[in-house]
């Protein structure tokens, strides 16, 4: 049976950020235009760096989903910006593949730091599931290794893309984009700027301005 398009995938798991080898990827798609030649020449060239094939194959694998939720602005900007442009393009990504991701960033991470709660705490990630069970019983389904798998994945990507401070602390902290970003960004769809922790008055500021 066909997943439903508002199922949770929590595929994830098995990838982390990937920040650097997305740029690799990235590169090689804005030259080639096709995956499967990418593909060929990640896999011929190891240009991933893993020991395994297997890894190549399941961190490429996770890196196309992601890319390919990119606009083409979007893409440029992951290929020729500096690290905190290339982390803001790769948070879109992640968050376009995986709604569960998206969810938690803007129904939980946004929530509190408008609010000017800045820590996350573990009962914010519990009262989260809580909530996302009534409608999404896939959660309910998954044992109690995958979900703290979950849990910690997710919250090791978004320290990597710069929503959290560290795995200690669990700081929340906001991103102020560039202008190349927020245009790239407005032109795809605004309301993904909510991912990035601004308020709705200061996304419809941006849209004025970014036109």
């Amino acid at each position: 049976m066909p997943r439903k398009k508002n199922t949770y995938s929590f595929a994830f798991i098995g990838a982390y950020s990937l920040i650097h080898e997305s740029v690799t990827v990235a590169e090689l798609f804005k030259k080639n235009h096709d995956w499967d030649l990418v593909g060929d020449m990640v896999m011929r060239g190891n240009m991933l760096q893993k020991v395994k094939r297997a890894t190549v194959v399941r961190e490429l694998r996770e890196i196309r989903k992601r890319l390919s939720t990119l606009s083409e602005q979007e893409l440029n900007l992951l290929v020729s910006g500096d690290l905190a442009q290339t982390k803001a393009i790769l948070l879109i990504g992640v968050a376009k593949t995986y709604l569960f991701i998206k969810d938690f960033v803007v129904e939980v991470l946004r929530n509190k730091y408008l609010s000017q709660e800045f820590m996350l705490f573990e009962s914010d990630y519990q009262r989260f599931i809580d909530s996302k069970s009534v409608i999404h019983p896939e959660l309910d389904e998954l044992t109690d290794k995958s979900k703290h798998k979950i849990r910690l994945v997710m919250l090791q990507i978004l320290t990597q893309l710069g929503l959290l401070s560290n795995k200690n602390e669990r700081t929340i902290t906001g991103q102020r984009l560039d202008r190349s970003v927020v245009t790239a960004i407005v032109q795809d769809d605004p309301a993904l700027l909510r991912l990035f922790l601004y308020s709705d008055n200061d996304i419809e500021s941006m849209k004025r301005k970014h036109k």
